[in-house]
């Protein structure tokens, strides 16, 4: 059964969303092109609070033979980071919960999630994004270019997303949804920079958060 987003979480994106009025991005880490662990390892955990990251598991964007994302530091608070994506023009560095990383797991193995409790994701550098409707596009189609997304968080909702009342539309400068329609569509919430302390809130949500 579709979940109707008037109810339960989308009243918390609803409203934190209205106050999101003053968008900024933040400064990209140093060194975060390189490819020394420690580097990447400052750049994922650039991607949410510290009270969501400094205890988060760092991976790398690469998977081990048995499709696993390969550990570079292990964490104990349930949350997953990854440090920026090289092949993006923009810092994209992402930390997620375990609804977030059933979904990437599952899509990594051609499966179509199946998303059961309330996922969330940050990106506080911002992000690059090959296409809005697209998520199997790696890159921009002929004539587009690539989006650049402000600092951001990202929700996932069992059911899909009818009747959310939100737009498909990035430009309007207020919550989006991200790939309508398909099995990987999602919320894009932009923040602003005074909501960040709000917004690590929500790291405790993390181990309540079943996996799919």
């Amino acid at each position: 059964m579709r979940w109707n987003m008037r109810n339960m979480a989308l009243v918390l994106v609803l409203v934190i969303g209205a106050l999101a009025v003053g968008l900024v991005r933040a400064a990209p880490v140093a060194g975060q092109d390189e490819v020394d662990t420690p580097a990447q390892i400052d750049s994922a955990m650039s991607a949410a609070p510290s009270t969501v990251s400094a205890n988060a598991t760092i991976l790398a964007r690469e998977r081990d033979d048995a499709g696993r994302f390969v550990v570079l530091q292990e964490g104990s608070n349930g949350w997953y980071c990854q440090p920026d994506d090289s092949g993006t023009p923009a810092p994209d560095p992402i930390c997620f919960d375990q609804t977030w990383r059933d979904w990437m797991d599952a899509r990594a193995a051609g499966q179509e999630p199946n998303v059961t409790a309330p996922g969330f994701a940050y990106m506080l550098q911002g992000g690059s994004e090959a296409s809005n409707t697209d998520p199997s596009a790696t890159e921009p189609a002929a004539g587009d270019e690539w989006m650049t997304s402000p600092p951001h968080i990202m929700i996932i909702m069992p059911g899909g997303l009818v009747q959310s009342g939100l737009s498909s539309d990035f430009d309007t400068g207020g919550p989006w949804i991200m790939f309508e329609g398909t099995a990987a569509e999602h919320i894009m919430m932009p923040v602003a920079e005074g909501l960040m302390g709000e917004m690590g809130e929500m790291g405790e949500m993390a181990e309540a958060t079943p996996a799919a």
